[in-house]
């Protein structure tokens, strides 16, 4: 109460909130019974604001060692630009001990998480920032842990929402399945401890990402196709609210992050002249085949199905393949070729094929 500094001595240790900015500005007195500051703006002139409000902030170097006081903090992580010489833990530390009379925290210092490809950090301000918001929406809490966690935090993180997303939901589902050692456990469960429901299956999202788009991006027939297959079936049934659950983060991630070389969808229509004379013959007999083709062909049968016209002088070896993904998704490559057939609707497919004469 009735503390006090004199123009003499300017003391500068907060920053009042103006016009919805904060802004450096004098400290002229402070009254603990009203809950007051007198601060001096830029002008000269003196005002008083409440500090209970949300209105003043101490400066950084004072909040910081502040709130290590307050929140009794043992063990505080920070950016490796805060651990330089002289940088802002060196005056934490200093005024935790002289000021509040308590030692600071102990310091874990990180490096940096950068865009894949960049030299420097993340910065929102130059554009090359992803916003949290959208990473926590497109990747599951246990993900998200893991990217961070997986490694020491003096190394330096690459961060990229396109093809490696696809690879580290992956390699955490893997390790989820089969911990290889003591320190997987370990980080497994801080990656899931605290979690209400796990949000990642045990069918690698890369596979979700092709079943749910050869779906039509349908959840209900994904799961229905993914039932369908031997190698997944027993998953769905332990797991298909979870699978439910991870369909949401595919369905996002496709629509704002996924690179157009793994987007596909079926086509429409089809333009008969773009295809040659072989390539019709080829896809009228395919679309016989399939149509003798037992009712629980899988997959493996339906690429033998493909692969038995390598000798017959149709086509070369790979247009076998291309011809079909042009035909169905207007590329000229897509998921596994006699997977993604055993999935789709039998009429419709040869229909398709047919299509083509």
């Amino acid at each position: 109460q009735g503390c006090f500094y004199s123009k003499e001595a300017p003391f500068q240790p907060i920053q009042i909130m103006e016009h919805g900015r904060l802004k450096n500005r004098q400290f002229v007195r402070m009254d603990s019974d009203t809950k007051t500051i007198i601060y001096r703006s830029h002008d000269d002139s003196e005002h008083t604001v409440r500090y209970d409000d949300g209105q003043v902030k101490l400066d950084w170097r004072l909040d910081w060692p502040g709130r290590w006081w307050l929140l009794g903090i043992d063990i505080e992580p920070f950016g490796r630009d805060h651990a330089t010489k002289g940088g802002s833990y060196d005056t934490g530390k200093r005024i935790a001990r002289e000021v509040y009379d308590i030692d600071a925290p102990v310091p874990v210092p990180y490096d940096f998480i950068n865009r894949t490809g960049d030299t420097k950090k993340m910065s929102a301000s130059k554009g090359t920032g992803v916003n949290a918001h959208d990473v926590v929406d497109m990747l599951p809490p246990e993900v998200v842990r893991y990217f961070i966690l997986r490694y020491s935090p003096a190394k330096r993180l690459y961060f990229d929402e396109t093809d490696s997303l696809v690879r580290l939901v992956d390699d955490f589902a893997a390790m989820k399945q089969h911990p290889q050692n003591e320190l997987d456990k370990q980080l497994l469960f801080l990656c899931t401890d605290g979690l209400d429901q796990p949000a990642v299956s045990s069918i690698p999202f890369s596979h979700l990402v092709i079943s749910y788009q050869a779906a039509l991006c349908d959840m209900v027939k994904t799961v229905e196709i993914l039932r369908r297959s031997s190698e997944y079936a027993h998953i769905v049934d332990e797991e298909e609210a979870v699978i439910i659950t991870e369909l949401g983060y595919v369905s996002r991630w496709l629509e704002k992050w996924a690179p157009e070389s793994l987007k596909f969808r079926l086509t429409d229509e089809v333009n008969p002249d773009e295809f040659s004379s072989e390539q019709k013959e080829y896809l009228r007999r395919l679309a016989d085949d399939i149509a003798e083709a037992p009712a629980g062909a899988d997959g493996n049968w339906f690429h033998q199905a493909i692969y038995a016209y390598k000798e017959s002088g149709l086509l070369l070896p790979r247009e076998l393949f291309t011809t079909i993904y042009r035909v169905l998704i207007g590329k000229d490559s897509g998921p596994r070729a006699g997977w993604f057939l055993s999935i789709l609707p039998r009429d419709w497919l040869i229909e398709r094929l047919r299509l083509v004469k």
